[in-house]
């Protein structure tokens, strides 16, 4: 695939764009993401899905989520997104709140594709997966916690898949995707406004 590094969408209604993919319920869900930064989600989750099977880290409301199923949906039919979370607003900035009932309601056209991971993601059990097509990265945002989850299930992502990390602005993440790029397994793949997309290449 070929690097892909973008600002933004040239598309002079990304909002009615993105209502047409995932419908107007789904595309008014509540979120910290841009509309391009959740149509770049769907494109790379339709550009990535092979073997049907991808993994987000900070599913909050669902609007990273739905984006994501809806690229699975539209490429294979099938596929599995397994969401990981608290749902309790641990690691967002208006402070700690239940929000699995919210996020349940507003993923539900995507029961099918969704797979519920309650718990820390340092800690909870996660389902013996890999070969994964993607992995996107959007929970604790301190460098130990973008760190941990980059260390944790990067390595799940298989030969040409893609690692995804949200609000990549943020000295803390930026310094973990600098750190992944080091290894030598990653290159940088595309970019839109603080989304930024590693594809691995062994």
């Amino acid at each position: 695939m070929k690097s892909i590094i973008r600002n933004g969408y040239n598309n002079t209604f990304p909002d009615r764009r993105l209502r047409r993919i995932i419908g107007k319920n789904a595309a008014t869900i509540d979120t910290h993401m841009t509309v391009d930064e959740r149509l770049e989600l769907f494109l790379m989750s339709h550009t990535a899905a092979s073997s049907g099977v991808m993994l987000e880290v900070g599913s909050y409301l669902g609007a990273s989520s739905t984006s994501l199923s809806e690229g699975l949906r539209r490429k294979l039919s099938s596929g599995k997104l397994y969401c990981v979370d608290t749902w309790e607003n641990d690691a967002m900035s208006e402070g700690k709140r239940p929000t699995f009932e919210i996020f349940d309601n507003n993923t539900s056209k995507w029961k099918s594709f969704i797979q519920i991971v309650r718990g820390n993601s340092r800690t909870v059990d996660i389902p013996p997966v890999e070969n994964l097509d993607l992995v996107f990265i959007d929970g604790d945002h301190s460098y130990e916690g973008a760190k941990s989850d980059a260390v944790r299930f990067s390595p799940l992502v298989r030969v040409g898949g893609l690692l995804m990390f949200h609000d990549s602005d943020r000295t803390e993440v930026a310094r973990v995707i600098g750190e992944t790029l080091a290894q030598g397994n990653w290159v940088p793949y595309g970019h839109v406004h603080r989304l930024t997309t590693l594809r691995r290449m062994q």
